[in-house]
């Protein structure tokens, strides 16, 4: 995958408007920024990654009417939102979506030009596992927390293996079934195979 281009911004802003989710995989797809943080769905991967056979029938409430378009290294999806003109980011750890107030367009010249370090999902210590581990990290894979953070997984070079992205968001979803409904401060006991 290559680096963004700064120049294909304006051709996204051009196209935005006669469909945001099929502009967005013509544009950019295949392409990557924030120094191949962020990676972009090709035309051909979007309808396939967001069918429920892939991995999206595993999550129980996953909000409807979502798009995804891109992710992250860690397997965090960018996502369209029906309704709404900006991006969103989807926490796969715990389905939490989060409004980064931005349209598309002006969402990726902001990411090219100042990288993803001012998105306040992303903390220092994750940005730099994320840099650290980037290429052990195959295009079919996600960085996964060996064990996740909302089992109290450490953000540590450590604690992660490159996973299948399928596989990633299935077993996530698995987890988020058993331990969403619980009430904060649940003590759990994690049972080795």
């Amino acid at each position: 995958m290559s680096e963004l281009p700064a120049s294909s911004i304006g051709r996204l802003r051009n196209e935005l408007p006669k469909g945001a989710a099929e502009a967005l995989a013509r544009v950019v797809g295949g392409c990557t920024t924030a120094g191949g943080l962020w990676r972009f769905f090709r035309p051909e991967a979007v309808t396939v990654w967001n069918s429920p056979q892939v991995w999206r029938s595993t999550w129980p409430g996953l909000t409807p009417g979502l798009l995804f378009f891109g992710e992250d290294v860690f397997g965090n999806q960018l996502a369209l939102k029906q309704g709404s003109e900006n991006a969103w980011l989807w926490n796969h750890e715990n389905s939490e979506l989060i409004d980064l107030l931005l349209d598309p367009a002006t969402l990726l010249e902001t990411v090219i030009q100042s990288g993803v370090d001012w998105i306040d999902f992303y903390t220092a210590e994750m940005l730099a596992v994320g840099r650290a581990k980037l290429l052990d990290v195959p295009e079919n894979c996600h960085l996964h927390w060996t064990q996740p953070l909302i089992l109290g997984g450490l953000v540590t070079t450590g604690n992660t293996s490159a996973v299948e992205k399928g596989m990633h968001l299935r077993g996530h979803g698995s987890l988020w079934a058993q331990i969403h409904g619980l009430p904060p401060g649940t003590e759990l006991v994690i049972k080795p195979k």
